[in-house]
């Protein structure tokens, strides 16, 4: 298994743009795929071989930290646990200060923004805090561990930013739909300010025609729409509807692995 994630890792976030991944194994074939958040490269591979160890449909993002795991002294070949832990408790000796201080000051994080930036900052770990809430049966962003978590670590206040912070959610839950889109572009698009819009509707006056010289000058007369002096279009009516599904798990799911989850969902 170890050499199959690190084989993953080196094809695809070694690349520097490959974030995540999405597996897909079955008995006769094993894909993964990825796309840069910029839509610039789309990865879409087959392995020489089904990987049994892979089995079904998955989500693998975070592979930064996936990269870092299978870097550990400990997971290395013939890895001696006394060696590394002794190894791990000199290195904490020497930061002992520096944690020390970082625990008094309540893991107060250097790098904090203004409220608002930080809402922006933290926009895709906040979304999927926000889908982990859904999935737990529609708890408040606030009310899991790892909201908290990012709550904290944004340095925002979640009874003061809670609209921002929707507002924020909803457009990266958008993101990562436009980002999975492939027939978007053969549709036009048509902008909503409300449920429901009017278009107003007229025929054209006379048909077009190939000619030379100025236009010919349009006329109203005999048209349906025109009665007693008075212009009435026909309307079109355009209403908005949302795509909503469902999913059903298991009550007794961890809460981290719904983290995971939240990118498949989306």
């Amino acid at each position: 298994m170890k050499d199959i994630l690190q084989d993953v890792v080196a094809k695809t976030h070694s690349l520097g743009f490959l974030s995540l991944v999405k597996v897909n194994s079955e008995a006769d074939a094993t894909t993964i795929e990825s796309m840069a958040e910029d839509r610039s490269v789309i990865l879409n591979s087959t392995t020489h071989n089904p990987v049994a160890e892979f089995n079904g449909t998955f989500g693998m993002p975070n592979l930064d930290k996936l990269a870092l795991h299978l870097k550990n002294p400990e997971y290395q070949k013939d890895a001696k646990i006394d060696e590394v832990v002794a190894s791990f408790q000199s290195q904490l000796e020497e930061k002992n200060e520096e944690l020390t201080k970082i625990r008094d000051s309540k893991r107060v994080f250097a790098d904090r923004s203004e409220e608002t930036g930080a809402i922006a900052k933290w926009g895709k770990e906040l979304m999927y805090a926000h889908m982990a809430g859904v999935m737990l049966g529609n708890k408040s962003l606030d009310q899991t561990d790892y909201g908290k978590s990012i709550i904290e670590k944004a340095g925002i206040s979640y009874a003061t930013s809670a609209p921002n912070i929707a507002t924020e959610v909803s457009s990266q839950i958008e993101k990562e739909i436009l980002s999975e889109l492939r027939l978007a572009q053969a549709f036009r698009e048509v902008q909503f300010n409300s449920q429901a819009q009017v278009l107003p509707i007229q025929t054209d006056t006379n048909l077009a025609a190939f000619q030379s010289g100025a236009a010919t000058t349009p006329t109203l007369e005999n048209k349906t729409q025109v009665a007693a002096n008075t212009y009435q279009p026909s309307q079109v009516v355009l209403k908005a509807y949302r795509l909503i599904s469902s999913t059903l798990m298991d009550n007794h799911i961890d809460e981290e692995v719904l983290i995971n989850l939240s990118l498949i969902h989306i």
